[in-house]
């Protein structure tokens, strides 16, 4: 499978002209990035390779681009193996926004102003919510989330067993993530990784995904895919992408 990766991305880099280096940051990793166009007879996709930040030379994904979403198969260099994920491009009707998402989903629910996916994956039942001006907006959510989300578990019964959070500052706004662990009532561990930030005063935008599974490639996959590519109205919630002087 190592061989089908590189060979795959020999292949790609041999009929592409056009050369553009970055560095990509998502919630965990950075990385960095070759960007590419690749001419299809009239056709013109656009390659990125995302290399290892300290070992430029070790390929971690592959894939293609398409006004501005992740497109198709992308190609996952794991530790000891190579995963592959098709994506998919996503508009909300109802809340009018615009991101990454897997290709299929087992289901989709709307709400007054949250959207809720199901996915199955060959790790597990992933779930994604993503939710635009909810009940947290008026809520002070940088200094009260923590409290907050521990009250409302503890009221269902569950106990908050880990919270571990961060920052991303771009040039407008904070962007707040957290890694959570809980103990349901029925004595079942939930991994859950969540972002917020108000992309604008008029826009309070919060998602976050749900796995079983510690170790979940694909929930923290979509994570990032949902954290890189969402945008509302035209304003992006996080530009991964710096040029590299």
């Amino acid at each position: 499978m190592r061989n089908i990766f590189l060979a795959f991305s020999i292949f790609l880099f041999a009929c592409n002209s056009g050369k553009k280096d970055l560095q990509f940051e998502d919630s965990s990793n950075k990385f960095y990035v070759k960007m590419e166009e690749s001419k299809k007879g009239v056709f013109v996709d656009t390659l990125y390779t995302f290399y290892d930040l300290n070992h430029t030379t070790t390929v971690k994904e592959i894939g293609f681009y398409k006004d501005g979403f992740r497109n198709d198969v992308w190609s996952y260099n794991l530790p000891t193996e190579v995963r592959t994920i098709k994506w998919g491009y996503y508009k909300d009707k109802y809340l009018n926004y615009e991101t990454n998402l897997f290709e299929k989903a087992d289901s989709v629910k709307h709400g007054d102003f949250f959207t809720n996916f199901l996915f199955t994956t060959s790790m597990g039942k992933v779930v994604l919510n993503i939710s635009v001006n909810g009940a947290f907006k008026d809520s002070l959510p940088e200094k009260n989330y923590e409290r907050i989300t521990k009250n409302e578990f503890s009221m269902m019964g569950a106990a908050l067993l880990m919270f571990d959070k961060k920052k991303l500052s771009t040039n407008t706004h904070d962007i707040y993530i957290n890694k959570i662990s809980v103990k349901t009532p029925a004595n079942a561990i939930r991994y859950i990784k969540s972002c917020f930030s108000f992309i604008d005063k008029n826009h309070f935008i919060e998602f976050s995904v749900s796995t079983s599974n510690k170790n979940d490639f694909y929930a923290n996959a979509l994570f990032d895919a949902v954290l890189t590519g969402f945008s509302i109205d035209g304003k992006r919630l996080y530009n991964p992408f710096k040029t590299i002087e």
